[in-house]
Parts: structure tokens; sequence; C-alpha cells
């Protein structure tokens, strides 16, 4: 007999569903992750928020197939992520790392053409289409003056979006982020999200990403995902998640709660010993 729980939900517009998932790194003795469930369905724009160590990279990889579940499973499409051979799985979500952790000085165009691997057998080499799609994903992401640049020397935001357009080379329905704004400067920062807003909007691209800024995660994520030590504490609109008594209990700390009046997000100022 099928486990109830180990059965993805019927539903035609779900792209992603975590099952009673729980991951165990071995050389730490608390889970990293604990009977996390919860779905995302195409178009959405997913927020995962929590305090440092709240297991926001772990949930992410296990997201992107890059971790297997220590218990329960991830299904893309109905199906266990386990199940997709690679360069499959590849052309429907891409992975986006905090980090490039590349060394080796590419031209930022080869960095992009990287990411048409899953089209590829052995050491093909690019067709008029690679160039084409990645023409195509460098205007689309604002890098084309970057051509001919190595990736080494250019800046962290270029960074960020070269690696954003070499994950669009793998023209994916999902892009998944592991906090890709964190080390940037306000101008970086809102580029980045501008771009995935539109790619989200406009090009129905699912958006799965990890945010330490609240504030910019209620301005651009339509739904929200609050962590703390590895468990799911609340899911839902942002507004909903980001309330005064949750934030504090969560980040252990006082804070005060507005509402922007443009767009009606959140915005969550600390509280200090003056107010």
């Amino acid at each position: 007999m099928n486990n109830p729980n180990n059965n993805p939900s019927e539903n035609e517009s779900l792209i992603l569903e975590s099952k009673n998932v729980s991951f165990h790194y071995t050389h730490e003795k608390e889970e990293a992750i604990t009977n996390v469930s919860f779905k995302i369905e195409q178009g959405d724009f997913l927020g995962i928020i929590g305090p440092n160590g709240s297991g926001k990279s772990t949930l992410l990889k296990l997201t992107a197939g890059i971790l297997a579940p220590s218990k329960g499973k991830v299904f893309y499409k109905n199906q266990p992520i386990p199940d997709y051979k690679k360069k499959d799985f590849a052309k429907l979500a891409a992975w986006i790392p905090q980090e490039a952790g590349m060394v080796f000085p590419f031209r930022t165009e080869e960095v992009v053409l990287m990411g048409r691997y899953p089209y590829k057998s052995g050491f093909s080499f690019e067709t008029e289409e690679d160039l084409k799609i990645a023409s195509e994903v460098m205007e689309l992401t604002g890098t084309k003056f970057l051509f001919g640049k190595k990736f080494t020397e250019i800046s962290g935001g270029e960074k960020q979006r070269v690696l954003i357009a070499s994950a669009l080379a793998q023209k994916p329905e999902t892009l998944i982020l592991d906090e890709p704004i964190s080390f940037l400067d306000i101008k970086y920062q809102i580029e980045i999200l501008e771009i995935l807003r539109k790619l989200n909007q406009k090009h129905s691209v699912t958006v799965i990403i990890a945010l330490h800024d609240l504030n910019l995660a209620s301005k651009y994520c339509s739904r929200l995902l609050l962590l703390k030590n590895g468990k799911m504490v609340r899911e839902g609109s942002p507004n909903a998640i980001l309330e005064q008594s949750i934030i504090e209990s969560v980040y252990e700390t006082q804070i005060k709660t507005l509402i922007d009046e443009e767009d009606g997000s959140s915005i969550i100022l600390p509280r200090t010993k003056n107010n």
C-alpha cells in the first residue's frame, strides 16, 4: 500500500511539493531541517526567511535536488526529484548559489553559455541556437555590456546578474536562489530583485529565494516561508508572516511594524532603547 504522506498532491498548477522533509548532516548532532511541508505553484515568488542558522540554504538545496532528504520527499511536478536525470531536471529548475566560487578567468559570455550544458552531449561545441539564447538572456538581465570581460574582474552585482543569465540559458521554469543579494549594496540588490520580478511577472518564471532583508522580502515576494531552528514556523502572505509578535519571537528582538502606503508592504524597524 502506498504511503499517502509520500504521494504528491493532485494539482496541475503545482510545481514543487515538500512532504514531511527532514535532513541531517552527518557531522551535526541536530537535524538541519525537521518535518517541513509546503507547496509551490507555478508563478509563485516564494521567499524563505529566518535567522542565521535556521536552515534556509539547506532547504533550498533540498528543493534544488542538490541534497536528498533524510526523511520525506520533495516532488517536482508530481515526481520525486531523485527520479529525474540530472540534465532533465536542469531543464526544469536552475540553481543559483550565493557565491560563484569561480577562479578561472572565464569571459562573461562563456559563463552564460555554461548554462546550456543540459542540452549538450559530450564535448560538443556551441550551436547557433546556444549563442542566440545566450544573447537573449544577457539582454534580459542587462549584462550585454559585460561581453568580453572576465567574470573574475567584474563587481559582485554584475556577477549575480551573469549567474542569473547563465541559469536562464538552461530555459528553466523555476529559479532557486540562495541569498543572491546578501553582500551587495542597495543599488544592486534592487537591480537583482527587479530582474527576478520581471521574470516572474512577464515570463511566468517561478522564483524560490532565500532572503535576509525582511523589508525587501515583503516588497518582492508573493509568499513567505519562515524558518527557525530547521522547523517551519509559518507560511503565507508577507503581511501575515511579518506580524510583530511572530518576528519578535523568531528573531528574539524587539521591532515595530509599519505599512508602506505606496504598495501595502510591511516595513520592519528595530526598536531601540529610545523608542
